[in-house]
């Protein structure tokens, strides 16, 4: 089924680069290759390993994306963070069951991302009676994944990652924060059995430690103070990974707020520890060594702050930051810092966003010209559909690859089946890829290459998403959130004369929601009475995969799926509206 799954993903992706008319012939597809600077950077991730850290905290490093933790109490073992597959999950217990077979007390989330989350299955299996331990924050994050913009969201995440590339000089190389990643393995998600807030002592296995709230990746973020060892896990809140604090991300995350980001810092710098261990890269040993580390994140970091409000009283946009931002020559000297998995250009325009939303002060953006007229008029201004193809092969030749991508746009919003401007923009971004030093970015090009070449799409992502099934961190989101997800797959024409009212009872939970149909919307409450049409009562399972369109409402009315009471016409009506 995994190799079924990634084939569907990935079509019959072999790369092949092939001129295709006389006028490119010239033309050549680049060379494959990597960065050496970035090929340097991941190759700190390549092997596997269990680092034992004092006489009873263990690491298990490049097992997977990020780090997990082990402590070992009299009486068990307290985890931090879990990995991305139940896979390699069960290789880093494996590990650990060489050093220790103390039964496993406690797993903690860091915070709610999948590289930390997602191999949490391997520990409930390994350990059935242990608390699963998350900030009180921690459900806004999963409501978020399981929404609407779920499709896009996962797109995004395969894209950044890299996890449909073939591995190599023509792929991906790592992902900027732990080795190679692919789509295959199992990804899961074990809700917590217990929420923590700031400053909550807790004591698991004979340990005493403190959790502490430290938002950064999200606003879940925790960090474990450990007295008795001087020792700090910090999640992705600092991290000796070398590269810059991730304030915000092309992704876009709600939960990421860029000062928070700092202040946490702040508060781990002030614990003056003897060891941190973040959710990436390497352990750092030492007061010295852990304050120049957290000292250097928090400087640079707000650094990135202080330069983007400064821009910004001076009414720039946030295109203007992506553009200008760049450190003093000196300021960051010798830290060993670089753009290896986002580039901080991405990173201050988002921090732009949080400060300022979409609007950069130009009020010609207020009522721009639309994509489509825009495109025609530049295609236009350059004589037609081959004159500015011409100025395409120009620009190659140059090697002015971003302009061949931003031209290239422009010329197939005009003549979408247009070939030649295909291909160069596929191969410019190919090119770019070859050369840049950021992970991410390598892979985010090379997956819109992927996508120009037809090997790729996002309806085949949503199949190979159909065939897993849900994920299971939809057994932990608000129903709320599905039914907001009902309402944007509504098709609108269709239901313009509708109106009407039905009730949906959780057959599983004690939830009831109200749901009208008012002349092309769908409009939700939770609760409340009045006169409905019709009356459905099912799973939280089974309102999710009819939500999410991995279910028919017939489907699931013939199959015993959903029960319905009342008006049988009103709910084929509904049901003829997806």
């Amino acid at each position: 089924m995994r190799i079924l799954i990634l084939m569907l993903i990935i079509g019959i992706f072999a790369p092949s680069e092939k001129s295709l008319a006389d006028k490119t012939a010239e033309l050549t597809a680049p060379l494959p290759a990597a960065n050496p600077s970035l090929l340097k950077h991941q190759a700190q991730f390549s092997n596997a390993q269990l680092i034992q850290v004092q006489d009873n905290i263990y690491v298990a490093y490049g097992f997977d994306m990020s780090n997990i933790i082990f402590i070992e109490g009299p009486s068990g073992l307290v985890v931090m963070d879990t990995g991305f597959r139940v896979e390699k999950a069960n290789s880093a217990i494996a590990a650990i069951r060489k050093i220790s077979e103390k039964p496993i007390k406690a797993v903690i989330y860091s915070h709610g991302h999948a590289d930390h989350v997602g191999g949490s299955a391997a520990f409930k299996a390994a350990a059935p009676d242990a608390e699963f331990i998350a900030h009180s924050n921690w459900r806004r994050n999963i409501n978020y994944i399981s929404s609407g913009v779920r499709p896009v969201f996962t797109l995004r995440a395969f894209a950044q990652l890299g996890l449909v590339l073939p591995e190599g000089l023509h792929g991906t190389v790592g992902s900027g924060g732990g080795p190679v990643l692919r789509a295959n393995g199992t990804l899961s998600y074990v809700t917590p059995t217990l929420t923590v807030a700031d400053g909550q002592w807790l004591e698991y296995a004979g340990l005493k430690f403190q959790a502490m709230h430290t938002p950064g990746d999200l606003d879940d973020g925790l960090s474990l103070w450990f007295p008795d060892n001087s020792a700090v896990l910090t999640g992705d809140t600092v991290t000796d990974s070398h590269v810059h604090a991730i304030l915000s991300t092309p992704r876009h995350e709600p939960g990421r707020d860029a000062q928070a980001f700092v202040d946490s810092m702040t508060r781990i710098e002030s614990l003056n520890a003897e060891v941190l261990i973040g959710g990436h890269g390497d352990v750092v040993e030492g007061k010295a060594a852990v304050r120049e580390l957290v000292r250097n994140d928090r400087r640079s970091a707000q650094f990135m702050i202080d330069e983007v409000v400064r821009l910004i009283r001076q009414n720039r946009s946030g295109e203007y930051v992506q553009s200008a931002f760049a450190y003093p020559d000196w300021f960051i000297e010798g830290e060993g810092r670089g753009d290896y998995y986002h580039r901080i250009s991405w990173i201050t325009r988002g921090v732009y966003a949080q400060f300022m939303g979409w609007f950069g002060g130009d009020a010609t953006s207020l009522s721009p010209i639309a994509p489509k007229a825009r495109a025609s008029r530049i295609v236009s201004g350059f004589g037609g559909v081959e004159g500015a193809v011409e100025k395409l092969r120009a620009a190659y030749r140059a090697d002015d690859f971003g302009w061949v991508m931003e031209l290239a746009s422009y010329i197939l919003s005009e003549d979408p089946p247009n070939a030649e401007a295909r291909q160069l923009k596929s191969w410019s971004l190919k090119a770019l890829a070859y050369a840049s030093e950021s992970a991410n970015e390598r892979n985010y090009f090379l997956t819109q290459a992927m996508m120009l070449d037809g090997h790729l799409s996002l309806a085949a992502i949503a199949k190979a998403s159909a065939l897993r099934g849900l994920p299971d961190y939809y057994q932990a989101a608000e129903p709320i959130g599905f039914l907001h997800t009902l309402g944007a797959r509504l098709n609108v024409e269709a239901a313009r004369d509708t109106n009407l009212r039905f009730k949906i009872e959780l057959s599983d939970r004690n939830r009831v929601y109200l749901v009208d149909i008012d002349r092309g919307v769908l409009m939700t409450s939770e609760g409340g009475d009045g006169d409905v049409d019709f009356t459905i009562a099912i799973t939280h399972k089974n309102l999710a995969r009819l939500c999410e369109g991995l279910a028919t409402w017939d489907g699931l009315f013939q199959g015993g799926g959903l029960i319905l009471e009342g008006n049988k016409d009103k709910f084929d009506q509904v049901a003829r509206l997806y």
